[in-house]
């Protein structure tokens, strides 16, 4: 089993790799192995890639509140514009997506329990809440706020019960 973890930046993506995934080698595309985990961001350069191996892989997203993301993105003085394409592009992949992971929720396990219920593993979580990423806190500002809101206007983020 190939487990694809494709993700926006700052969503989870080395706790699900790192914690929940641990027990799956890590490989390149190039090299796939019978078995292993491959991690993708969602963006520009690996759309060619994230082609490909959403169709050969299960694919699994990291998911986090993108407000808590957006200021994770600003903490680190990364431009919301790239965030919000990103989470344009997640968008589009969804139809292909097998399993998605929040890791910032209360109900986790359970996102974690359909995936080994499916797939008949036994994936676990056992960090606390994710939160921000240990540095300078920086809070989103009128104008961002209602760029996270316009992301969040389709209804799409509501499924992990991420509300506006």
């Amino acid at each position: 089993m190939i487990l694809l973890v494709a993700s926006v930046h700052h969503t989870g993506t080395k706790t699900i790799c790192n914690s929940v995934l641990a027990p799956f080698s890590g490989f390149l595309p190039h090299r796939p192995e019978p078995e292993g985990k491959l991690r993708l961001h969602i963006e520009e350069c690996h759309l060619v890639d994230l082609e490909y191996w959403t169709g050969h892989a299960i694919t699994i997203v990291p998911m986090r509140h993108p407000r808590s993301v957006a200021i994770g993105w600003k903490s680190r003085f990364k431009p919301l514009a790239l965030l919000e394409k990103q989470w344009n592009q997640l968008k589009e992949l969804a139809p292909r997506v097998d399993y998605y992971l929040p890791v910032d929720t209360e109900d986790r396990d359970e996102w974690v329990d359909k995936v080994n219920l499916d797939l008949k593993l036994n994936l676990f979580t056992d960090w606390p809440v994710i939160g921000q990423h240990g540095g300078e806190y920086f809070e989103l500002d009128e104008r961002e706020n209602r760029q996270v809101d316009s992301w969040m206007a389709d209804g799409f983020f509501e499924q992990f019960g991420y509300e506006r």
